[in-house]
């Protein structure tokens, strides 16, 4: 879900001046004349391919997503991963992996769409350490792309393909998001 969002400017603008830094389009000003805006209206494209959707519906009646904002440019260093709609008061953390699967663990109600390959891989990692647990219906966090949590710690390197999905308790059980899937430059 791309998504919408507005600054002010230090200093009201008569013409639109527009931009794009780091995967983002700016917009500021506007009007003409005597008119002068000091907004910033804000795109943020998605990052990634979503794959595994819609998950199944969590215990709050609707399916949970991911999304990922930032540039999948490794250099920019900039890479948020964001779960939605999930279960309230639920926590949950984020995974990544190189292979796309289809599993269903025992005893949960989602799929596991993420998967380890036998050649090269460094197995799910999964960002729960203290500060990447998140709490539901949402939560995001940052991730360094130099250091994802498989076993041993992988660096993402141009035109590496990797796959994210979060998993969550989901009342007694557990659960899944719908997985997405991110080609770095």
């Amino acid at each position: 879900m791309d998504a919408w969002s507005t600054d002010i400017l230090s200093v009201p603008r008569a013409n639109v001046g527009a931009t794009s830094v780091r995967g983002r389009a700016l917009f500021a000003g506007g009007g003409g004349g005597s008119t002068f805006y000091d907004v910033v209206d804000i795109y943020q494209p998605d990052v990634g391919v979503r794959y595994c959707s819609p998950a199944n519906p969590n215990s709050s009646g609707v399916p949970a997503r991911i999304r990922a904002t930032g540039s999948p440019a490794v250099l920019d260093q900039d890479l948020t991963l964001i779960a939605e709609d999930l279960p309230a008061g639920e926590f949950g953390y984020f995974l990544v992996g190189a292979n796309q699967g289809s599993f269903q663990p025992p005893g949960s109600q989602g799929i596991l769409c993420l998967a380890c390959g036998f050649h090269g891989c460094g197995g799910i990692g999964r960002f729960n350490q203290a500060g990447f647990i998140i709490q539901g219906p949402s939560g995001s966090i940052s991730v360094d792309l130099t250091s994802l949590p498989t076993s041993p710690p992988t660096a993402i390197q141009p035109g590496d393909t990797w796959n994210f999905q979060c998993w969550f308790r989901d009342q007694g059980s557990s659960n899944f998001t719908d997985a997405i899937s991110i080609l770095f430059f």
